[in-house]
This record gives C-alpha cells, structure tokens and sequence, in this order.
C-alpha cells in the first residue's frame, strides 16, 4: 500500500468515524428522549384525580409551568432576602460607627469645656459680668464676641463649636440611617412573608399526587425532552421506530466498520441508518396490519391491542440490524397479498328434493325450460336424478321455485348412479 492509498484510507475512516460517533450521541438523545416520554405518557394516562377523572399531560404541564414560576419567585425573594439583609447589617455597622464618633466628639467636648469653663468664669469675674452656672453650647457665638481679643479664649471657643458641629452633622447622619434601617428592616420582613406563601405553595404542588409527575416533566425539560412528553403517542410509536431502526443499521455498520471497513464505500456507511429506518418503518406497518407472523402470540396480541414501547424498539432493532432479511419478509408478504386470486369451480349437485317440491307447488317442469335454455329431457333427468345439475342452474332452480338451494340439492350421488357406474 503505496503512501496515497495510506491517507486517503486514514481520511475516509476519519469521516467515518466522526459520522459515526455522530450519530450514536444522536440516537442515544432520542432514544432516552422516546422512551422516557413513553413513560410519562404512561404514567399519566393511569393517574386519576378525586373526582375519577383522567389526568392529561396538558394538565400536568400547565402545573409544572406554575411550579416553575413559583421555584423562580422563591430563587429571587432568596436573594432579595439576603441583599436586604446585608443592606440592613452594613447599615447597622455604619449606625454603630457614628454612634461611637458621637460619644468620641462627646468626650472631646467634654474635656474642653472643663478647660474652658473656667477661664470663661474666671474672664467675666474679672470685667465684673454675671458669672454663668453652667457653660452652655448656644453662648459660644456670644463668648466669641466678648473674647475678641483674647485669641487663647477664641482658640478655645472656636474648636469646642467645630467639635459641636461635627456632633451635629453625624447625628443628623445617623437619624437618616435610622430611617434606612426601619425601611430596610420592614422590607425584609414583607419579603420574608412573600417567600413563606410561596414555599407553602411549592410544598403543597409537590406533595400531592402530580408531584412526582411534575418534577419528572421538569428534569425531561432539563434535557430538552419535554417535546417528547406532549408528543401524541402515535407519532412518538414512529419516531421510535425509526430511531431503533436506524439503532440496528449502526450496530451492524459498527462492526463491518472494525472488521472489513476496507470493502465498504462510503456511500454504503452513510445510506445504510436510512435503509434501517425505512425497514423498520415497514416491517412495523407490517406488523400493525396482521402481515408479519410472529412466534408468541401473546405478542402479537399485545401489539395489536397496545403500543408496547419494548417491543417496538426490539421489531425497529432486528429490523435495523437485518434490513436485507426483513426486506425480503416484506416481499414474502407482498406476494402473499398481490397473487393471483384462485378460480373457485362449484361442483354439480343432485337434484334430491327438486321432484317434491315440484309436486308440493304443484308445478310444470317444462315451465323451468325458458329459464335454462336447455331441453326438456334434461330437465326431467335432473328431476330423475339421472343428471346432476350444474351450479348456475342450480341457483335459477332455487329462484324459481323460492326455495333454499341446500333443500333442493345435494353433493352425495344417488344409489342407483353409484350401482350404474359399478356395474
């Protein structure tokens, strides 16, 4: 094997390959997606509420899509729950923060006014003013002007008014936060009551007896199966089908594929799933129609009756797997149907009861001659049962005289025909 011949075969079981892996993720997807809707569908189909009535999937999706909505408002009132709080405890360290500025201004005030307080008394005693019993914050203003010209005094008075109107400027701070935190806090509490009525509406949805049936829908919509599961059964029955046949076509293509490879065209690896899909599709209507003979009759009964999704996959596997042999029980069944249809020759009978019934409606054998077309003589010999009488005149004699054919003739010959032709 000269190097071309080496990379093309490297590139053609690539693209095999590759197809392959393809179409087994494929399949599997569907597969899973088919008989899991089976299930469902099943399932449901067997579920009845309190009043005895059947439920639908289109029940039970309309209640998922309400559950779903409701697990989403419970996921957001979580969160908003938690940034709420996290506002709220950020915001209660920000109170406690100014809380502690305040008591520090306090404390610097404090300490000032016990240096200035004195001076202030000692300075008015001296220019001879009403001494104050207590230094009063609103007096600063007025001390400032007295002390003008004391810059020790204004040094003094001016800190201990910054420190007053730092004192102020927090506290109108922390009344604001105040505010903030009792919105926050009611907020919270709203919140917290809004996720207590859903929770109790999502644990109410899941105890009861769809429960199980809605998260079920909820993990098939997680696969993208959900599709599958409002699906009528009989479409679902041919996508099935068709997925199993085309499942039997991949098993064989996968073992020609490590075995003999190098006999096969491409065309052959690619065609060859839609060859399984198409059998099994046939053989499956086959099957349907009474056409295909089963071994088990329980079987065949059960297909007739129901769709029994097991079934149907091992009939779309074989039939997959063994397009080449269900192709030619296909034909096998089209001869069958399409043969030509067999002549079916009635025999002569004897004329047993034609001469009694003559004589009870006291009738002429000569009047049954325009009816025949034939002689009288050969009349009279059927009436004699020395002739049978062939199967049309049979049916013009039953006319004629309104009586049931099976009365009037008969397949046994006479005794005295049989002692002739003995003898």
């Amino acid at each position: 094997m000269n190097r071309k011949e080496k990379i093309f075969n490297f590139i053609k079981k690539s693209i095999v390959g590759v197809w392959l892996i393809t179409l087994y993720i494929f399949l599997l997807w569907l597969i899973v997606g088919t008989l899991s809707g089976y299930g469902f569908q099943e399932k449901i189909s067997k579920m009845k509420d309190s009043e005895g009535n059947v439920f639908t999937v289109t029940t039970i999706i309309i209640k998922t899509d309400e559950l779903t909505e409701r697990q989403k408002d419970d996921s957001y009132l979580k969160e908003a729950i938690n940034q709420k709080e996290v506002e709220y405890e950020s915001s209660k360290k920000n109170d406690s923060q100014y809380e502690n500025q305040i008591n520090s201004i306090l404390s610097e005030m404090i300490d000032l006014s016990n240096i200035v307080e004195p001076l202030i008394r000692k300075k008015i005693k001296e220019k001879d003013l009403p001494v104050p019993v207590h230094f009063e914050l609103y007096q600063v203003q007025e001390y400032l002007i007295m002390f003008k010209d004391d810059s020790d005094m204004q040094d003094f008075l001016l800190k201990f008014e910054e420190l007053a109107k730092n004192k102020r400027n927090i506290e109108k701070k922390r009344a604001d936060l105040k505010i903030v935190l009792n919105l926050l806090s009611s907020t919270i509490n709203n919140l917290k009551n809004k996720h207590a009525v859903v929770r109790e509406q999502i644990q109410a949805t899941q105890k009861n007896f769809i429960g199980d049936c809605i998260s079920e829908l909820q993990y098939m919509n997680t696969f993208k199966y959900k599709l599958f599961a409002t699906m009528p059964l009989q479409l679902l029955t041919l996508i099935l089908t068709i997925t199993m046949g085309a499942l039997g076509s991949l098993i064989y293509i996968s073992l020609d594929f490590f075995l003999k490879w190098h006999d096969r065209p491409f065309s052959w690896f690619f065609f060859r799933p839609f060859l399984g899909m198409v059998t099994a599709i046939a053989i499956f209507i086959l099957a349907k129609a009474g056409q295909l003979t089963i071994s088990d009759s329980k079987i065949t009964q059960s297909l007739s009756e129901n769709l029994n999704p097991f079934f149907i996959s091992f009939l779309g596997i074989i039939s997959g797997l063994l397009s080449e042999q269900a192709i030619d029980r296909i034909r096998t069944a089209g001869q069958v149907v399409f043969r030509p249809k067999e002549k079916i020759v009635e025999p002569n009978r004897w004329a047993v009861g034609f001469k009694q019934e003559l004589e009870n409606q006291k009738k002429d054998a000569s009047e049954l001659e325009q009816f025949v077309k034939l002689p009288e003589h050969i009349i009279q010999d059927w009436i004699e049962q020395k002739r049978s009488v062939p199967f049309e005149e049979q049916k013009i004699i039953s006319a004629w005289l309104s009586v049931p054919a099976y009365k009037l003739f008969t397949d046994i010959k006479p005794d005295h025909v049989i002692d002739d032709e003995s003898g």
